[in-house]
């Protein structure tokens, strides 16, 4: 992932957040993967966020990874749409040649 990437998709609950990330593989498919992080306030009021959980945050964090699996499900199947049609074009082209 390049820094300047944006995530495909966000689910936020309470302080816990998960980034979806698109990428595409060497032949050209799409994957997801997905990272999470909980944010906070410092002492002096300033946001920073960490991968450490306590055990208060593990049901909002799975609940949080079940809203992004539904994304990811949901991006695949139109994925899988957009390839099909991808193809059909592929071959009417080919059959007006």
């Amino acid at each position: 992932m390049s820094t300047n990437q944006k995530p495909f998709d966000k689910v936020v609950l309470g302080s816990i957040q998960l980034a979806i990330w698109k990428n595409t593989n060497d032949k050209g498919n799409a994957y997801y993967s997905v990272t999470f992080e909980k944010r906070y306030r410092d002492a002096e009021g300033e946001w920073k966020s960490t991968s450490s959980l306590n055990r208060d945050d593990l049901l909002v964090l799975a609940q949080a990874s079940e809203m992004a699996f539904r994304s990811v499900h949901e991006a695949q199947a139109q994925d899988r749409v957009q390839a099909v049609a991808n193809a059909q074009a592929q071959q009417q082209t080919a059959a007006a040649r």
